[in-house]
């Protein structure tokens, strides 16, 4: 990967621009985790094609009862071990902002409502157009990895 990952937002020079479907090539990843990602991607022989906040999504904000537009992180078409194509939209997450027993703060919490919202719209858009959808979070990101130590699979039960 060769690039600095501790920075948690900065511009992607994207490498392989044939593969690369925004138009823009100098795309902006806002976390260390998305930075890996379009590493991953723009230098993986079986991505086809991805790309970064290319797709508008309209979806219902649940706190502001506004039509607003959701931007999803990520849009990749790839080549599975069969060969088969697959297309999926992705987005990255704190696990702590998808899966309201671990949303701690008044933050983390709206973020579950909201982002349940924008997925509710996201998943019906990807059966409309015969593609997936799917989260990623860091314990995916970093499962069974030297940096999954710590990372928390389900709540501690509380003491009686």
């Amino acid at each position: 990967m060769g690039r600095n990952t501790n920075t948690y937002k900065g511009n992607y020079q994207v490498l392989n621009e044939e593969k690369y479907v925004g138009k823009n090539k100098n795309i902006t990843y806002r976390s260390s985790w998305e930075l890996k990602l379009f590493d991953l991607l723009d230098n993986n022989p079986n991505i086809i094609s991805w790309g970064s906040e290319v797709l508008s999504i309209k979806y219902e904000h649940p706190l502001q009862k506004t039509v607003k537009s959701y931007l999803p992180d990520l849009f990749i078409q790839y080549k599975d071990a069969n060969g088969k194509v697959h297309t999926e939209i992705v987005e990255v997450k704190p696990y702590c902002q998808t899966n309201p027993k671990f949303a701690r703060s008044k933050y983390d919490q709206e973020q579950v409502v909201i982002n349940a919202a924008k997925w509710k719209y996201a998943q019906a858009f990807c059966r409309k157009n015969g593609i997936g959808f799917r989260v990623i979070t860091e314990k995916d990101i970093f499962s069974k990895t030297k940096y999954s130590k710590g990372i928390k699979t389900r709540p501690k039960k509380r003491k009686k």
